[in-house]
């Protein structure tokens, strides 16, 4: 089932939800931005994650309608990539300039940053130097650990080594 959310600015508001063309979204009346993620959750039933290409993701039930709204309020930006852990505990957005966002699914609060994340996943070599003429790509995908406390980041960027991937411990 392929989705066309129309997400609006608040809680209590809804995502429509079809089966008809490409994802995309209105995020801010007549704006439109690219889904960066839909993640179907356990917990709580029935519900899942929407990330438009915007400073806001949603939790949402089945039906469209919005539950919580997770926000980092301290910083700029648009979300780039996203995922959920597999505990369906945390929520993690990382936006355009690096900063990496964890949110506590169940209460929708912010519960940390790392605001290098990016540079630190994308201009590191095997190594373990850095290059520092690299401007910070934007991470194109976000892959949490099944079973360990560890996520991996993955760019796209021209200027990175394709196929390198970034853990984190």
């Amino acid at each position: 089932k392929l989705l066309r959310p129309s997400v609006s600015e608040k809680e209590g508001s809804s995502i429509a939800v079809d089966n008809q063309g490409a994802a995309s979204s209105a995020v801010s009346n007549s704006t439109s931005a690219a889904i960066v993620g839909v993640m179907k959750l356990n917990t709580p039933s029935k519900t899942m994650i929407v990330v438009p290409r915007g400073p806001r993701a949603y939790l949402v039930n089945m039906q469209g309608f919005i539950l919580r709204v997770f926000e980092d309020k301290t910083a700029t930006g648009m979300f780039c990539a996203a995922s959920v852990s597999s505990s369906n505990l945390w929520l993690y957005a990382v936006k355009e300039e690096g900063t990496l966002c964890i949110f506590d699914i169940s209460s929708g609060k912010l519960e940390g940053s790392i605001p290098d994340f990016g540079a630190e996943s994308t201009k590191k070599f095997k190594d373990g130097t850095h290059n520092s003429s690299l401007s910070s790509p934007e991470i194109s995908s976000l892959i949490p650990h099944p079973s360990q406390h560890q996520l991996a980041a993955f760019s796209n960027s021209k200027g990175q080594k394709k196929g390198q991937l970034v853990v984190w411990k």
